[in-house]
């Protein structure tokens, strides 16, 4: 007989799936693996999940060299629920780690919408704190987070001051993209991506997985596949190497450009879930991440 060990499972999870292929009962099962143990044929132990979390956090850490990963549990009812766990987690690291004076940008999606919606959880009470839109408007009508009503929730969450973008992302063409770039409102946006202390942020995954929302019009996809992108971080793509590629519509986008979130102290990840396994490990590998919040199922596939 070989050793074995069973983690975190109750016995008749164990005694079942052994009997049904025995053609036995659990009972007799069960008096076979009680003298088992008695010979040191079967061990059985309990392994505390937040042990197993850390260590995953340890070595996603050192092995990208950032400068802080949580791993919190992973729901199998609901990815709902995951993302509520990290998005309060991150919520949490915000309040503890943002001071008065900092200028904080965001970017919509499902992964910040829950991190943000937890900021009202944290009792935080910032009098000067700046609120910064990382990203123009999606023109889909079916994405469940707006730019806007994101950083103003933000802002009110903490007390903050908000700053707000009113710009499609992607516009028709070069030429009203140098002209809005002349516009006043958005210099100012611009300006405070050029000195951010913080960005907190989700990532984004292309292909879009069935059921996903696609935040850019759908007949620019074929291009990204073309050039092998398996993600993006604020509308700026990447490649598996974690090489930001420059789509043909990349002088058309208003969103803060890679090397602003290069100049950011602090760049913090929110992913959730086994489909962004591959996106988080191109970001990873962009450098451009210096924080991660995440559930165990996605840490235990990149760690793998």
């Amino acid at each position: 007989p070989c050793r074995h060990t069973t983690y975190g499972v109750h016995r008749s999870q164990v005694h079942t799936p052994i009997a049904d292929k025995l053609g036995v009962s659990r009972s007799l099962i069960a008096k076979y693996l009680i003298q088992a143990r008695e010979e040191g044929v079967v061990e059985i132990r309990v392994i505390d999940p937040s042990e197993s979390n850390e260590r995953l956090s340890k070595i996603i850490k050192d092995r990208h060299g950032l400068q802080y990963v949580t791993v919190l549990p992973s729901s199998h009812k609901a990815l709902t629920l995951t993302l509520q766990a990290v998005g309060y987690a991150a919520a949490r690291f915000l309040a503890e780690h943002v001071e008065d004076g900092h200028k904080v940008g965001i970017a919509w999606g499902r992964s910040t919408q829950s991190f943000v919606d937890q900021l009202s959880t944290q009792n935080i009470d910032k009098t000067d704190v700046s609120v910064v839109p990382l990203m123009g408007e999606s023109s889909n009508a079916r994405i469940h987070t707006r730019m806007n009503h994101l950083v103003e929730q933000f802002a009110e969450s903490i007390r903050a001051t908000p700053y707000f973008l009113f710009y499609p992302m992607i516009v028709d063409s070069k030429a009203l993209f140098s002209r809005i770039m002349e516009e006043e409102a958005l210099r100012r946006i611009v300006k405070l991506w050029e000195g951010l202390d913080w960005v907190f942020m989700g990532i984004g995954v292309l292909p879009p997985t069935p059921g996903m929302n696609v935040y850019i019009p759908e007949a620019l996809l074929p291009e990204l596949e073309q050039k092998k992108v398996i993600g993006d971080i604020c509308c700026r793509y990447f490649d598996a190497q974690g090489r930001i590629v420059k789509a043909s519509f990349a002088d058309r986008i208003v969103a803060v450009g890679a090397d602003h979130l290069r100049r950011t102290k602090r760049v913090v990840g929110i992913a959730a879930g086994a489909g962004k396994e591959k996106a988080l490990r191109g970001a990873l590998k962009t450098g451009l991440l210096t924080d991660i919040f995440i559930d165990q199922e996605l840490a235990s596939r990149i760690v793998d």
